[in-house]
């Protein structure tokens, strides 16, 4: 599963220059992407208790942390359809708009049906949010810029998580309605869109990048599939985390479960933001594989240390699931917005958005009769035994395929 060839260039300056307000645009549009879900995680308990009267409300209450996911599932494939067609510019600021709109509908809606519905607005605007940030990577960037930039905009989204989920948490102390607040931020993405954008973003790029041909190794569809199932997974364990982590940290502390929950889910953030700034560093010394086997196994260590850890430890086990799982999304991105032509790049960034928000959805309802069974801390080891023998079979691949090269005649230079 090769990636397509590009060319090399010297590294340029992303964040300063001709393009910043441009790049920054686009990393402030990903930023949006973190808060749709985690920033209300903290909030939980007390949303559950207020609506308790209602039925099922301790499975509702978990789902409303997700719903956006499914929307986005469905909506994702038309937003990037219509990405293409319409243009990334106009998707953008209309989705920015809808975003603060739908996100900020729970500092006054009291009915759990109807902020499950404003939750499902929400994931249509990150549909469209999510798919032009990605998209916009693979009009503007080519090779090792590419890969620098995926990791900025990783570094971007766990930044702006950070921010978020330590702002829900101490809004969560003082009401559940308090972190939907947060989400009145993107009504400063659209201005910004709108002032920093071309309106044709692939016109844009550098006659240095024009026509590379795309080799069929890089477009067959297992390749995709195979990123798409990766995500998905990969969300599946990373959203244990928001969902199960304050019910676990509740458990334990009487008071300033909330505060704790955010400021434990931000440490990983952060983390995974570091990790994600060293991405181009990291990918010039591993393969994609060994790089998505890292982030599983890692992730599954992380779990298994949580499982049994209390108290200020969980932070540096926080740290940990952060270094570990900050590889998985700017591999996953850089590699996809690389194997697709300029044409097709919104369409196939769309099935990328829909099926990883899809495993955030699914993610509590996979979980919950695992955490019946076997409690809340024994999911996270059960979840760990299959991270970890995911990472093992990825590692087996790597194994294969450097043994398959190295018996490999090597061509007669010049050829």
């Amino acid at each position: 599963m090769r990636e397509r060839p590009e060319p090399k260039r010297a590294a340029t300056p992303l964040l300063t220059g001709q393009n910043a307000l441009r790049n920054w645009s686009i990393l402030a549009a990903a930023s949006l992407t973190v808060m749709a879900g985690a920033t209300i995680a903290p909030g939980l308990p007390d949303l559950q208790a207020h609506f308790a009267n209602v039925p099922n409300a301790d499975v509702l209450s978990r789902v409303l942390l997700t719903t956006h996911g499914l929307a986005i599932a469905i909506v994702a494939p038309l937003g990037g359809l219509l990405i293409d067609r319409v243009g990334r510019k106009p998707m953008l600021i209309a989705a920015a708009l809808l975003y603060g709109l739908a996100g900020t509908a729970g500092l006054w809606l009291d009915n759990l049906v109807a902020l499950l519905a404003s939750r499902a607005l929400l994931g249509a605007a990150v549909a469209v949010t999510m798919t032009v940030a990605t998209t916009l990577v693979g009009d503007f960037f080519r090779g090792e810029e590419r890969d620098r930039f995926v990791g900025l905009q990783s570094a971007a989204m766990a930044g702006g998580g950070i921010v978020f989920m330590l702002g829900g948490g101490v809004l969560a102390e003082i009401s559940w309605r308090g972190p939907f607040l947060v989400y009145g931020l993107a009504f400063l993405v659209a201005p910004l869109a709108f002032i920093a954008l071309p309106r044709s973003p692939s016109s844009a790029l550098s006659s240095e990048y024009e026509a590379v041909p795309t080799p069929m190794e890089a477009t067959r569809p297992h390749v995709i599939v195979f990123l798409y199932i990766v995500a998905f997974l990969n969300q599946i364990a990373f959203y244990m985390l928001p969902t199960q982590l304050p019910f676990v940290v509740a458990s334990s502390f009487e008071s300033g479960a909330a505060t704790l929950t955010g400021a434990l889910i931000a440490t990983q953030t952060l983390f995974a933001a570091l990790t994600a700034l060293n991405f181009s560093r990291l990918r010039k010394r591993m393969s994609r594989l060994a790089l998505f086997a890292v982030g599983f196994g890692g992730t599954g260590l992380a779990y298994i240390l949580l499982s049994q850890i209390e108290g200020p430890l969980l932070f540096f086990v926080m740290a940990f699931a952060g270094m570990a799982g900050g590889v998985m999304m700017p591999n996953i991105q850089s590699w996809i917005v690389g194997a697709v032509t300029d044409e097709a790049r919104g369409r196939v960034v769309g099935g990328l958005s829909s099926i990883t928000f899809f495993g955030q959805f699914m993610s509590p309802i996979v979980l919950a009769p695992v955490v019946l069974i076997v409690g809340l801390r024994g999911s996270f080891v059960v979840s760990a035994i299959v991270l970890i023998v995911l990472a093992g079979v990825l590692l087996a691949v790597v194994g294969a395929q450097d043994r398959k090269r190295s018996k490999q005649p090597k061509a007669p230079p010049g050829e």
